[in-house]
């Protein structure tokens, strides 16, 4: 029970006592004024019962309680004076009745207002943004609000942006000379050096390798646009192992490099495969050749080969 009920139990008890003992004291002639005020304070109650739902502690604290307590005092001062208990019984039984049900009316107005608070936190509740880890995770490392980091972790998915480590670097603020812009390098499972640029709670752009992926509240591109998956790899190993074999003078002698000497570039312009081979000469010498394929960015056209630095038309 709060303070505030605790105050409504204590001038209700208060105003019981008084239902026996004040009828004296509103009914004696001297007390005229003090019946006056006791009116006074029955109306100002019923007012602000009825019409103000705020600072009822204040109005229990320095008019009620102090009201009922005065009349009170002074009924039981009239007690000791030994007058007869069916004098305290007439038309003061009645103010002081409509007195107590005005206190009786204050809890339940209270229970009623808490209701509504209660409603209302209960609201604030379910408005209330939400936040996943690594949302919260954004929020921590960038200071963007819960709606833009929530905003941000769904641009990483549409960027395909996997398992984000996110760390600032001084170096890249002030991004197109702006001095509220902040920098932020990413690591992700396929890329790593992804930079992020920030502007308040806005996200300003998301580059990899002098690509855009993300600029001017649009997306361009996807994490998937610049690494191959293992898949891939094998698909264009292969092409470039059966191709090479073909220009070979010897290529049964072929011996290509292992998987951790092939070297793959992927951007949404182009795709490069490079790598080596060993093989005998017209001589039977082994001679190491060079060789790297370039593709269209759907991969189904070479558009370029290179043989030992030199240009090679299929």
């Amino acid at each position: 029970m709060d303070n505030i009920r605790v105050i409504d139990c204590l001038v209700i008890l208060i105003m019981f006592i008084a239902i026996y003992f004040g009828k004296k004291f509103l009914q004696n002639k001297s007390d005229v004024k003090n019946k006056k005020l006791f009116y006074s304070f029955l109306i100002i109650y019923f007012i602000f019962s009825s019409y103000v739902r705020v600072g009822f502690s204040i109005i229990n604290t320095f008019i009620l309680l102090p009201a009922s307590a005065y009349f009170t005092i002074k009924s039981i001062y009239l007690l000791l004076k030994k007058q007869p208990f069916s004098a305290y019984l007439g038309k003061g039984f009645i103010c002081i009745c409509l007195f107590v049900i005005g206190v009786l009316i204050s809890p339940l107005e209270k229970v009623g207002t808490n209701s509504i608070n209660t409603s209302d936190k209960q609201t604030t509740t379910v408005t209330k943004i939400k936040q996943s880890y690594e949302s919260q995770k954004i929020s921590e490392i960038t200071g963007m609000s819960p709606a833009a980091a929530n905003n941000l972790e769904k641009l990483f998915n549409e960027c395909e942006i996997e398992n984000p480590s996110i760390k600032h670097d001084e170096m890249l603020d002030e991004y197109k000379d702006n001095p509220e812009t902040k920098g932020y390098r990413i690591k992700e499972n396929n890329l790593s050096n992804i930079i992020l640029y920030i502007t308040g709670n806005e996200v300003t752009a998301i580059r990899y390798a002098d690509f855009d992926m993300y600029a001017n509240n649009k997306l361009n591109y996807k994490t998937s646009d610049f690494y191959m998956k293992s898949s891939e790899m094998t698909k264009y190993q292969l092409f470039c192992q059966d191709t090479m074999k073909q220009l070979l003078v010897s290529p049964a002698t072929a011996d290509f490099a292992g998987f951790s000497d092939w070297k793959y570039y992927k951007t949404p312009k182009e795709i490069i495969v490079s790598s080596f081979v060993d093989s005998q000469n017209q001589f039977g010498a082994i001679i190491r050749t060079n060789f790297k394929f370039t593709f269209s960015p759907d991969g189904k056209t070479v558009t370029d080969v290179i043989i030992n630095g030199q240009h090679f038309n299929l």
